[in-house]
This record gives C-alpha cells, sequence and structure tokens, in this order.
C-alpha cells in the first residue's frame, strides 16, 4: 500500500510539474503576444509619424507657392495700377487735345500740324 501511495503521489508531482510546466508556458505565450502587439503598435505610430511629416511638408510647400502666388499678384495688380494710371493720363491729354480742336474749328482755324496751345 505504501508504494502504492508513494507512486501515485510520484504522479501526481509529476502531473503538477508538468501542469506548472504548461503554465509557464501559457504565460510565456501571453508575454509574446503582448510583444508582438507592442511591436504592432509601435510600427503603427510611426507610419502615422512618416505620415504626419509627409502631410506637414505638403502643407509647408503649399503655403510657400501660396505666398510666392500672392507675391505675384501684387506685382501684377501694381503695373495695373500703373497701367491704369498711364492710360487715364493719357486719355484726359486726348480729351483736352480734343477739346482744343473743337474750339479751333469752331473758330474756324485751320490747324496744319502746328501746336493749337
Amino acid at each position: 500500500m505504501c508504494n502504492l501511495v508513494s507512486g501515485l503521489n510520484m504522479q501526481l508531482a509529476t502531473f503538477e510539474k508538468e501542469d506548472r510546466a504548461r503554465e509557464g508556458e501559457r504565460e510565456s505565450e501571453r508575454q509574446l503576444e503582448k510583444c508582438r502587439e507592442r511591436a504592432r503598435a509601435n510600427e503603427y505610430a510611426e507610419e502615422l509619424t512618416a505620415k504626419e511629416k509627409m502631410i506637414i511638408q505638403s502643407q509647408d510647400t503649399a503655403r510657400v507657392a501660396l505666398q510666392n502666388k500672392d507675391e505675384e499678384l501684387q506685382k501684377v495688380r501694381f503695373w495695373l495700377a500703373q497701367l491704369q494710371k498711364a492710360f487715364n493720363e493719357k486719355k484726359d491729354e486726348n480729351e483736352a487735345l480734343l477739346q482744343k480742336m473743337k474750339l479751333a474749328d469752331e473758330a474756324g482755324w485751320i490747324i496744319l500740324g502746328e501746336d493749337i496751345g
């Protein structure tokens, strides 16, 4: 009977030992899966960071392009204003000359390429 109890105790000890080993393996697998999850999270974070950098660079490029276009537009507006001013001045001169020509015509003067003024 003592041998039977001793054999059962040894078998029980072996089962407990195997059970602890299986539990250790499960714990190792859980730890490994946690590590894998962290690695995937880090990869995802790195991808997001790279995408954020690309977006920021694109925004900076667009901002610079927009500033350049704005500067060009300001130059065009300046020269357009200069042309408008010159046109108005020439228009005023032409109107004054036309008025003088009308007065000369009314007075019956003959204009042969001489200054009316």
